[in-house]
């Protein structure tokens, strides 16, 4: 990492520890090739690793944003030190330990003065942990495999303040419980709906009829005409949306929206997901 090699060069010469003042960083490796897996699975195997977080974070004090790719997760405890941290985007695809009580920790510390978070690729992590901990999210993205999600945690917990939701991969009682939660949305894209149909939309709208949502892009779900004309109706702001959804094979979108008097603008779904507030925050051109 060259933040460590400038602190042992600086250390080398009896020159106080610098601290640079860089807002946004990425640490760890993109895991999109097998390459940077594989150096990834080796830093992993290194006990220096926590260390070499350790010293970024003093190295970085004023750190606002952090995308993060983690492969150890004893190194997670030092972002705590981070109390410039708005945006953390973390991506535990590489990470082969027992993660989530030490996750827990980290948000019970920075979760309050986290605005955006980002919790991708974990299979163990449920969304009400990120949700209950970071009372003053805007943004959230979460991509979990859990399908083991307790439905009694559907409860009574309500936040104003989230207004752009990304969810992929995530039961039912996830979707549920996000939705009912966010009472003041006004983005939604998910990205593998393949849970929810008319039955969950119907129990949603019942909790949160979403009456602030202006944007919404639901892939692979299970939404019939019926479901989408009951979407519609409810989420009376909605001005932008893409649904893909094999049941929606015989319903005419336009006939719908003039049927309900409607001027809602149907975009293709690669131009809508350029808006989503991630893709945008983690384009390189912007970061």
């Amino acid at each position: 990492m060259a933040i460590q090699y400038i602190q042992n060069s600086q250390q080398q010469r009896n020159i106080p520890p610098f601290q640079f003042q860089l807002r946004k960083c990425f640490w760890g490796f993109h895991t999109s090739s097998n390459l940077s897996y594989f150096l990834a699975k080796v830093d992993f195997l290194n006990p220096n690793f926590s260390n070499k977080i350790r010293m970024a974070v003093i190295s970085c004090p004023y750190i606002e944003e952090l995308v993060f790719t983690i492969p150890r997760i004893d190194s997670i405890k030092h972002l705590s030190g981070l109390k410039n941290l708005t945006f953390l985007y973390i991506d535990f695809g590489v990470c082969d330990d027992n993660y989530l009580s030490e996750f827990v920790s980290l948000l019970v510390e920075i979760g309050p003065q986290l605005k955006h978070l980002g919790v991708v690729r974990s299979n163990i992590i449920p969304i009400n942990v990120a949700i209950e901990n970071c009372p003053n999210l805007t943004s959230l993205k979460f991509s979990s495999a859990v399908d083991k999600t307790n439905p009694e945690m559907v409860s009574s917990v309500t936040t104003s303040r989230l207004k752009n939701l990304t969810l992929d991969k995530c039961d039912k009682f996830s979707l549920l419980y996000a939705l009912s939660c966010c009472t003041n949305l006004k983005e939604l894209f998910i990205f593998d709906g393949s849970c929810l149909d008319d039955n969950l939309l119907n129990t949603i709208l019942d909790k949160n009829p979403l009456s602030e949502l202006k944007v919404a892009y639901i892939s692979k779900c299970r939404l019939s005409g019926r479901g989408l004309r009951n979407f519609l109706i409810s989420a009376k702001q909605l001005d932008t949306f893409f649904i893909l959804s094999d049941e929606l094979f015989l319903c005419n979108e336009d006939v719908l929206l003039q049927e309900l008097n409607r001027v809602n603008t149907c975009k293709s779904g690669s131009k809508l997901l350029k808006t989503e507030i991630f893709n945008q925050k983690l384009n390189p051109c912007c970061f």
